[in-house]
């Protein structure tokens, strides 16, 4: 429970008890309180029973006490349903993630099933009309929910895009679906929310096409490198994944399974150490050689050989003080490509030699992901963007001595306290 008044700036908290009774103590007397209740499986509601803020009851307490200031919590418009696997006798474990999704709301909401493979969405917006239902879960197929409006419950599920009509997205570690049976949520059939909405089910069901070859390291490979192998197509939104590791054999094999039959599977290579390419060693996606599991040659020969590209190293400082811990990023716009590490105890970073080769890099570090980053200038770090230098990798593929300054930032800071002038702690 939190009440909250504009004209005193106060926010105060409190939790129910067993009975589902709270009581707010100590309160600033104001006329502009606003109550709202958060409960897990609930919708917010703001008292009496309004949406927002704006359009809740507000609590007037400057005559005292004020009782009976009553919530009914109601769990809104629901989609709820089953999830089961490979058959309808077989339901999912619990921690199956379902997602829904609203392309005309741009928002979506995840919910996992229970022991009895039932998930359940709460709170939905009557008023929307496109919502689409999928999962995707590690070693099956993705899928959507589509109502194909016959009277059998359990053959609501698809498995490409094309078919949706209520859109539902299923995540799978070689598949992406929305409902029903396509592979792009423009495509997907929609859900009407109006009232209760059950049986959305969904049937996960396993690819069975493989992909296979070599990855070729370096003679100055050293043991315990590692390359992620990623093959995808764009037509069936079907993908797939392996990982090898450099021990002492130059040459490493790679096997990606569960896929399904499509003709434009396009292999993609990355790793910390060599250049991100494409089969056939190709640096854009625009020049991969495409491949095909719907005929009937076998692709087992599609091989790769890892070459190293640029590094950045340098230095971080906080406060004219070797920093650890610094988050340090590259980014070429040319490429589109990003890298990344984090700054040793003695300030020094390496983003080491898998960068891919262009002329426009620019690197910038922060403290942390949700604050602001300082830019590399070699005159003097800025924290404007447009200041920061360009680094040429194709000139000088390494790079060193690129130290980048970070200087305390400004703040706002005070001191809470009660009315009687005591500090409060643990106020947010």
């Amino acid at each position: 429970m939190t009440a909250w008044s504009s004209t005193e700036k106060q926010r105060l908290e409190t939790i129910t008890d067993s009975s589902g009774a709270y009581t707010f103590l100590n309160m600033p007397p104001a006329n502009d309180y606003v109550l709202s209740a958060f409960a897990p499986n609930y919708p917010v509601i703001y008292y009496p029973s309004a949406k927002d803020e704006t359009t809740a009851n507000q609590i007037d307490m400057t005559r005292g006490n004020v009782t009976d200031i009553n919530f009914q919590l109601d769990k809104g418009y629901i989609i709820r349903g089953t999830v089961f696997l490979e058959n309808t006798s077989q339901t999912a474990l619990a921690g199956v993630w379902v997602n829904i999704w609203s392309e005309s709301k741009n928002m979506g909401i995840d919910c996992p099933t229970n022991e009895d493979g039932a998930y359940e969405f709460k709170g939905l917006d009557p008023n929307t009309t496109d919502y689409i239902i999928s999962i995707k879960i590690q070693g099956y197929m993705p899928v959507w929910y589509n109502d194909n409006n016959d009277t059998d419950l359990y053959n609501d599920t698809s498995y490409t895009i094309e078919q949706i009509t209520n859109i539902v997205e299923l995540y799978h570690p070689n598949l992406y679906r929305v409902y029903n049976r396509q592979t792009r949520t423009t495509d997907a059939d929609k859900n009407d929310v109006n009232g209760y909405v059950t049986d959305i089910d969904f049937t996960i069901i396993e690819g069975f096409e493989t992909l296979s070859g070599t990855v070729t390291f370096p003679d100055n490979a050293k043991a315990g490198e590692k390359a992620y192998i990623e093959a995808y197509s764009d037509k069936t939104s079907t993908f797939g994944s392996a990982q090898v590791i450099y021990s002492t054999k130059k040459t490493v094999q790679y096997k990606i399974s569960g896929l399904m039959n499509a003709t434009d599977y396009v292999v993609m290579i990355e790793s910390d150490n060599y250049q991100v390419q494409y089969f056939n060693q190709q640096y854009t996606v625009d020049y991969a050689t495409h491949i095909d599991t719907t005929d009937a040659t076998a692709d087992n020969a599609v091989n790769i050989t890892l070459y190293s590209g640029g590094s950045i190293c340098g230095k971080t400082y906080d406060n004219d003080q070797p920093a650890s811990d610094i988050i340090v990023v590259a980014y070429s716009n040319k490429t589109n490509a990003f890298y990344g590490t984090i700054s040793q105890d003695n300030g020094r970073y390496c983003i080491y030699y898998g960068l891919g080769m262009s002329d426009d890099y620019e690197l910038k570090a922060s403290r942390s992901s949700d604050t602001a980053p300082f830019y590399y200038n070699e005159t003097k770090t800025s924290r404007d963007q447009k200041k920061a230098n360009k680094i040429n990798i194709l000139e000088q593929k390494y790079q060193s001595g690129l130290d980048i300054y970070l200087t305390q930032l400004e703040s706002i800071s005070g001191t809470i306290r009660d009315q009687y002038g005591q500090p409060v702690y643990g106020i947010w």
